[in-house]
């Protein structure tokens, strides 16, 4: 068990573990992320030692205002606020009907991003609309935690363009900030 074989050029490479639940989305080096990863060089033949993080059952219930939600979206999960920047997220969890999620976690503090739901606003764990500003949600082995939401607040208006004609299509996104529009 553990072997593995694959064909590439020559060059520097960022090696990401995919497998089984308890190591499922480990980057080599047991890190959590691809920046932080254990680069492996090949020139020629190869024989790489690759290390993965062991995964844990991280579950919980999402709650808004206290109560649990009972619709339906997704929790995304990311080492750093510097890898949701980037777009590394280290896992996802859906939710449906009751509001509880599952997710496989290495060891480690992560930051949860409600990213869409009936019921809850796109926000981060604390209820709060910045990944700087929200709760971690710490995994040490198998972890039971609860993550919670915002709600959600309506929005409307009209849209005109610079000489103040109704513009009759298209849409429109909302950012806490200018870091999330790269995200």
């Amino acid at each position: 068990g553990g072997a593995y074989a694959t064909q590439l050029p020559n060059g520097i490479y960022r090696v990401r573990v995919q497998g089984n639940v308890s190591l499922s989305g480990s980057w080599n080096g047991a890190k959590p992320s691809c920046a932080d990863s254990e680069p492996v060089a090949v020139n020629g033949s190869t024989t790489a030692a690759l290390s993965a993080s062991p995964r844990y059952a991280v579950s919980g219930t999402l709650k808004a205002n206290g109560s649990p939600i009972t619709q339906y979206g997704q929790i995304k999960f990311y080492a750093s606020c510097q890898d949701y920047y980037d777009g590394n997220q280290a896992a996802w969890s859906g939710y449906m009907g009751g509001s509880t999620y599952t997710v496989s976690l290495a060891n480690g503090a992560y930051k949860a991003l409600v990213w869409e739901g009936t019921g809850t606003a796109r926000s981060w764990n604390g209820a709060t609309t910045k990944c700087e500003d929200s709760t971690n949600v710490t995994v040490s082995g198998p972890t039971t935690t609860d993550i919670t939401a915002d709600v959600p607040r309506t929005v409307a208006g009209s849209v005109t363009d610079s000489r103040g004609q109704t513009v009759s299509s298209g849409d429109v996104y909302f950012f806490s900030n200018c870091s999330e529009f790269r995200s």
